[in-house]
């Protein structure tokens, strides 16, 4: 398949794909997105190392006691 197509001609190639190489195509897309989504895990936890903690348990005894759990 040609590099930079269009909408167009990327969906007139995709039609052009026999049924099993479209649901080849499907499964490596919802690839990539299950691994952009852990990329974006990856970078929230790095972003937020060095960020203040606490335990669960701790929050959890003060949403009680605030009424919200």
């Amino acid at each position: 398949m040609p590099s930079h197509l269009g909408v167009d001609e990327l969906i007139q190639e995709i039609k052009a794909l026999s049924a099993s190489e479209r649901q080849r195509l499907l499964v490596n897309l919802a690839k990539l997105d299950e691994f952009i989504e852990d990329l974006e895990d990856i970078a929230d936890i790095i972003h937020s190392q060095g960020e203040p903690v606490r335990a669960y348990n701790e929050f959890a005894k003060e949403l009680k006691k605030e009424g919200r759990l």
